[in-house]
């Protein structure tokens, strides 16, 4: 009796077999529908979005006239450096410019991107006039957040080259000097054709970004420049060795140290004469100081001296002439040692600007060639089938959650609101038997 008077004790035991087959029997109907529901749903979108194909180019970055790379010395050796990484990523910004899909539109016209296909089956009707309808909804809350002033408007060029930033992909194959370009289109034939217009115009901007401006004409002018002191320093010179008849300096100089010395020895042999001379006079003028005759030597002995005197001073002003000659044939050699320097830098210069002359004309006439360091590897192609949307994976996906999601609801509710349905439940919580059972009044 006081059993009887217990409460009965409800416990969650693991679903067996029977129990999740009767759930999902009595639930059918639900599932189903969802199921039937979501694929169809899916699939609706994936016929509204319609395929996407995937357009791509690649090209070759190399080293050339654009790209010099810069030289190192390490250890006694000359190192040449290859392409830096900023070299790619350069060549990446520049075919993701906004000026440069601005110019892939510009050479095909607004209405080549913004044209809608002509409907050509009623299927196809019906989805322009929903299509017209949305894009007027769009239409209509662009218009409301500019009003709010929350976006700019947007000409239709600039609406066109936003949408091709976001369906265009540039980036460099990873450690190869390869750039992909990938972009994702609806009409694969019109993206092969902007693709290759993007690669074209991509070539152009290419050069003219790598050109320096007027290189030909500024090389050119200080050629001219250094050439023309070049000649006016060479004339100079010329000048200057006929008016002091310097044309061999060498030799001149040799002879003049030569009269020198030769000057030099005679000076010092008759100053010895004299000093010889001046003794034998003063030793006459003691020993025969009383004699008219003696006297009479005494001054030819004096007037020879004064011959010998002269003969010195005459010595003296020649070797002065030479110093003289010396000096001025020095500061000669100088000043063409300074005319030659001033020839030989002028020179070099020239040389180099010449050389950078013919350069700048070569790399003008290899511009004018469409010449570069970048080469199509592999030209636009579009890929044989859509890359989106991936059929299989949503249509499966679509059974998967249709079906999925109301089971799990069901079994969630029969969690959270426990019914006892059966005999055997009944059992297996009042751990008594089952005498009887009312049928269901509702089916009656």
């Amino acid at each position: 009796m006081g059993r009887a008077n217990e409460m009965p004790r409800v416990t969650l035991s693991p679903p067996s077999i029977d129990f999740v087959v009767a759930v999902l029997r009595r639930h059918v109907g639900l599932i189903v529908a969802c199921t039937a529901v979501t694929f169809t749903a899916v699939l609706g979108a994936l016929v509204w979005a319609g395929p996407t194909y995937e357009v791509s180019a690649s090209l070759l970055v190399k080293l050339g006239r654009e790209m010099a790379p810069p030289t190192t010395v390490s250890n006694d050796a000359l190192a040449v450096q290859t392409k830096r990484p900023e070299d790619i990523a350069s060549e990446t910004a520049i075919m993701q410019s906004p000026d440069l899909l601005a110019g892939v539109v510009a050479h095909f016209g607004e209405d080549f991107f913004l044209a809608e296909p002509v409907p050509r089956t009623a299927f196809q009707r019906v989805k322009a006039v929903l299509r017209a309808g949305v894009k007027r909804v769009k239409a209509t809350g662009r218009e409301a957040l500019i009003a709010l002033g929350l976006r700019r408007r947007l000409t239709p060029t600039e609406q066109v080259v936003v949408a091709l930033q976001q369906a265009l992909v540039v980036e460099p194959v990873r450690r190869s000097d390869i750039v992909q370009i990938t972009l994702r289109t609806s009409d694969p034939e019109a993206g092969v054709q902007v693709v290759s217009t993007l690669i074209d115009l991509y070539l152009a901007r290419h050069i003219a970004a790598f050109t320096t401006p007027r290189a030909r004409e500024f090389f050119e002018q200080q050629a001219d420049d250094f050439r023309r002191r070049l000649e006016e320093t060479e004339q100079t010179r010329a000048r200057f060795q006929l008016s002091n008849a310097a044309w061999d300096l060498g030799e001149q100089r040799r002879l003049l140290l030569a009269q020198q010395r030769e000057l030099a020895g005679t000076r010092d042999a008759t100053v010895a004469d004299i000093a010889r001379l001046e003794t034998e006079i003063g030793e006459t003028r003691k020993k025969l100081a009383n004699l008219p005759r003696d006297l009479r030597v005494s001054l030819e002995q004096e007037s020879k001296l004064e011959g010998l005197r002269a003969r010195v001073a005459t010595q003296g002003r020649q070797l002065g002439s030479v110093a003289a000659e010396l000096r001025k044939l020095d500061g000669m050699n100088a000043e063409l040692h300074r005319l030659d320097r001033e020839i030989a830098l002028l020179e070099q210069n020239y040389l180099l600007y010449s050389k950078h002359l013919e350069e700048a004309r070569i790399s003008k006439a290899m511009d004018q060639a469409e010449i570069a360091n970048v080469a199509l590897v592999a030209p636009p192609s579009s890929t044989m089938v859509p890359v989106r949307p991936r059929l299989a994976i949503w249509l499966v996906g679509s059974l998967m959650l249709g079906a999925g999601a109301p089971i799990a609801l069901v079994f969630a509710r029969e969690a959270l609101r426990p019914t006892v349905r059966t005999r055997e439940e009944i059992v297996e919580i009042l751990d008594s038997p089952v005498l009887a059972a009312l049928p269901d009044g509702r089916r009656a």
